[in-house]
């Protein structure tokens, strides 16, 4: 099995200041292990152990050492794009300072203009703002979250492509023994849904507290049930050996 988790509102709540969405302690004890692998910007930002230079696309591959000292290799497909970015992360920072609550948060590989604290009357002056000043920038696109715009270079790059990259350099991508599962609560989520379900076989699972259309298959409410979730998959683990017949039992309760 691999795991395929998104952060904010999946690991963790959904909080008015990005730089403080936190996992709790328990969920922040439960995912520090060794094997796991980073991915940031919409999949635009990937980090994995040096193996991955034997495998997959090695077009925006970089080898490098982490902090602990061990071999890896960084996957940035909008290296290009980072100068430009900084130029437009000035000027929306600049077009929204007079909009109380606007927030622009660096990504590093994209922007995340967000609104969660605007007066309702404002958001339409907002959005109306950033749209025209990105009229200029026709090499990078606009999409729309949870009470956010997200600003990014307009490249074939999306998260279910990482999702694919991931296991292809990690060696899983034509494994018919590998599940994948991914969870995460926003619209950038979909693309790894869609990717899963092309793959024929794993868990898309969405995180929502309402009823709403997704490519998901599965639901979890909040990120206190995707704790419990992990929590429980870990002990299937444990307690059946990757016995599928109750892999299946646990995710059926999970259907929307």
């Amino acid at each position: 099995i691999v795991v395929f988790l998104d952060y904010d509102g999946t690991l963790s709540p959904i909080v008015n200041d990005p730089d403080r969405a936190y996992m709790s302690d328990a969920v922040f004890q439960f995912v520090r292990l060794n094997n796991i692998y980073y991915a940031g910007s919409h999949g635009m930002d990937i980090s994995t152990p040096s193996v991955s230079l034997y495998y997959g696309n090695h077009k925006h591959q970089t080898g490098t050492i982490d902090e602990k000292g061990n071999d890896m290799v960084n996957f940035c497909p909008a290296q290009e794009f980072l100068p430009r970015i900084q130029t437009i992360k000035v000027m929306l920072q600049e077009i929204t300072r007079g909009i109380k609550g606007a927030m622009v948060e660096d990504n590093k590989f994209c922007l995340s203009v967000h609104f969660r604290c605007v007066n309702e009357d404002n958001v339409v002056v907002l959005k109306e703002k950033v749209e025209s000043a990105m009229k200029s920038y026709k090499d990078f696109r606009i999409s729309e979250g949870k009470e956010v715009m997200e600003i990014r270079p307009n490249i074939n790059w999306d998260k279910g492509l990482a999702l694919q990259y991931l296991l292809d350099t990690l060696g899983f991508e034509n494994s018919s023994e590998v599940l994948p599962i991914y969870i995460g609560d926003d619209k950038t989520d979909e693309d790894a849904f869609k990717m899963i379900k092309s793959i024929g076989r794993g868990f898309p699972i969405v995180v929502s507290s309402t009823p709403k259309e997704t490519e998901a298959l599965y639901s979890l409410r909040d990120p206190i049930e995707v704790m419990s979730f992990l929590i429980r998959l870990a002990k299937w683990k444990k307690d059946c050996g990757y016995k599928k017949s109750s892999l299946f039992g646990m995710f059926r309760r999970l259907i929307r």
